[in-house]
C-alpha cells in the first residue's frame, strides 16, 4: 500500500464519522484505526496530514478537512452543492 492510498484510508475514516469539524482526538482515532496505537505513528500522520493541507484549522483546537486537497484524491466522495460543507461517500 502506497502513500497516497494510506491517506485515502485515514480520510475516510473521517468521512465514515460524518462530522464536519474534528478535534485533534478525532484525528488521531482515525489513524489509530488505519496505521496502529503506536504515538509516533499517530503524531507523525497527523503531522503528515497537516502540512500537506489535508486539513484547516477554523478555530483552536478544531479542524476540518481542506475539501479542494481531498478532491485530488478522488475519494469515492459526491459534492451536490459547490456550496456544501460536507462530503457524501457514496
Amino acid at each position: 500500500m502506497n502513500r497516497r492510498e494510506q491517506v485515502i484510508e485515514i480520510l475516510k475514516a473521517l468521512l465514515k464519522t460524518k462530522q464536519t469539524t474534528y478535534s485533534k482526538v478525532d484525528v488521531g482515532k482515525a489513524i489509530m484505526e488505519c496505521r496502529g496505537l503506536d504515538p509516533r505513528t499517530i503524531r507523525n500522520w497527523f503531522n503528515y496530514l497537516w502540512k500537506l493541507e489535508y486539513f484547516i484549522q477554523p478555530d483552536k483546537g478544531v479542524y476540518q478537512l481542506n475539501y479542494e486537497k481531498i478532491a485530488e484524491l478522488e475519494l469515492d466522495a459526491v459534492i451536490l452543492d459547490p456550496n456544501q460543507r460536507r462530503l457524501y461517500v457514496g
